[in-house]
């Protein structure tokens, strides 16, 4: 009998591609969650532009903390191809896809626009009226209805406390 069996061989062909696998998995989510602080200064000064010519509740109210986080979340810190070429810089998209804006500013425009005006906002733009502040409760309203996966709504609470956000919200 030859040693190693050739099922042996490919099963270490296997875990290494499994580890591989996993390995890509773990500095690309780490990448999704780190704080380049640049960034996060860039998109905090068009989201207080935007809050400026903008009206509405959710633009007035939406805490800066979770726009910066989403962005953060959306772009991989403004890496991705979304934010780059399209300049959108929250996943914001149609039934035909995902939209491309003229600038990362009509990228925030727009989302204050969705946010104010879409009805499936409506029950986030009561809480924000009534004066709540608390982002928990603020995500709980909004993570369900904005993105699809089931726990967007603990990883923008991980990037607002990793990257230290809620000082934007002061």
């Amino acid at each position: 009998m030859i040693w190693p069996p050739k099922f042996f061989g490919d099963f270490l062909k296997m875990k290494i591609k499994h580890f591989l696998t996993f390995l890509l998995l773990i500095i690309s989510s780490n990448q999704a969650f780190s704080c380049d602080d640049k960034y996060i200064e860039k998109m905090s000064g068009l989201i207080e532009h935007a809050r400026e010519e903008t009206d509405g509740i959710a633009s007035e109210n939406m805490p800066t903390s979770v726009i910066l986080a989403q962005a953060i979340l959306e772009t991989g810190n403004g890496k991705s191809y979304s934010a780059k070429v399209r300049k959108n810089h929250f996943g914001l998209s149609t039934k035909k896809g995902l939209m491309s804006f003229e600038s990362s500013m009509d990228s925030v425009f727009k989302y204050f626009y969705t946010l104010n005006t879409k009805p499936y906002y409506k029950k986030l733009r009561s809480k924000l009226s009534k004066g709540e502040t608390n982002v928990e409760r603020i995500l709980g309203v909004f993570a369900s209805v904005y993105a699809e996966d089931k726990g967007y709504k603990s990883k923008v609470t991980n990037v607002i406390d990793s990257c230290q956000l809620a000082r934007f919200d002061q």
